[in-house]
């Protein structure tokens, strides 16, 4: 698949949390990923790049020193268009313009106030609704029309809300050793009949 460029200024550069750390083998080592790097370019676009261990959107500036990647840092990403949805690896990153950004650090003191939203203070992860919209088109079928429906989107969302609760909820009691027991089917149900209606 032949690589696509995108050049332009970054709005938004960062790792977002997974719901929970995995493993993943890279070149034969085990590793532990805990964040999903993004990037969403003032033109509105998002270009995703993997997991990662780092809870920073880590680049090289022109000193060999890591710094984080912040908002207006000019790039050029060459990435993978999956349907509507880009995908780069880090190795295709170039900045051409460094603006440093600032690590997300948790802390233990009072949360911060919440600025007011012209969409409530609800925040979603981008990388969730890539995840949904993934599994939208993958498992339900949905076509582009169907992406572009508020009630066929509802649908899916629902569907996917609830197969990851499902999930959570069942993750920590389930062994790797342990083994899947089928459910049994139901028995078919047989007539009964009264004798004086024979």
């Amino acid at each position: 698949m032949a690589l696509q460029k995108i050049t332009g200024k970054i709005k938004k550069a960062g790792a977002y949390p997974l719901p929970a750390p995995k493993t993943l083998t890279f070149n034969g080592q085990s590793k532990e990923v805990t964040h999903r790097h993004t990037i969403q370019m003032e033109t509105g676009e998002w270009v995703s790049f993997g997991e990662s261990h780092l809870d920073a959107f880590m680049v090289k500036d022109d000193d060999d020193k890591w710094k984080v990647l912040g908002e207006g840092s000019e790039v050029l990403i060459k990435y993978t268009a999956n349907g509507d949805y880009k995908n780069a690896k880090k190795a295709n990153l170039t900045v051409l313009e460094l603006v440093e950004g600032k690590k997300f650090e948790k802390t233990n003191s009072a949360p911060a106030q919440k600025k007011p939203s012209s969409q409530g203070d609800s925040f979603v992860n981008p990388a969730e609704i890539g995840q949904c919209m993934n599994l939208a088109a993958e498992v339900l079928g949905f076509s582009g029309g169907d992406m572009t429906n508020p009630d066929k989107a509802k649908e899916a969302i629902q569907w996917y809300k609830r197969s990851r609760q499902l999930f959570t909820s069942l993750y920590p009691s389930v062994g790797v050793e342990e083994a899947v027991k089928p459910q049994p089917k139901p028995e078919a149900a047989t007539p009964q009949y009264d004798d004086d209606e024979v």
